[in-house]
């Protein structure tokens, strides 16, 4: 859907992991991905900045 090979979507959630925007849970193959609290409390700093990049 995304059309995205594997490893450039593991590259990208491995840099949102990284960069605290991510959490995961269960192992690399399987895991589930959610937003990390640090962005749900901020998420509407978050949209803004998405807005003013003109990428939403």
């Amino acid at each position: 859907m995304l059309q995205m090979d594997y490893k450039t979507m593991r590259h990208h959630l491995e840099v949102l992991e990284k960069n605290k925007m991510l959490t995961s849970v269960g192992d690399r193959y399987g895991a589930t991905y959610f937003l990390s609290q640090m962005l749900e409390d901020n998420y509407a700093q978050f949209e803004e900045i998405v807005k003013k990049i003109g990428k939403k």
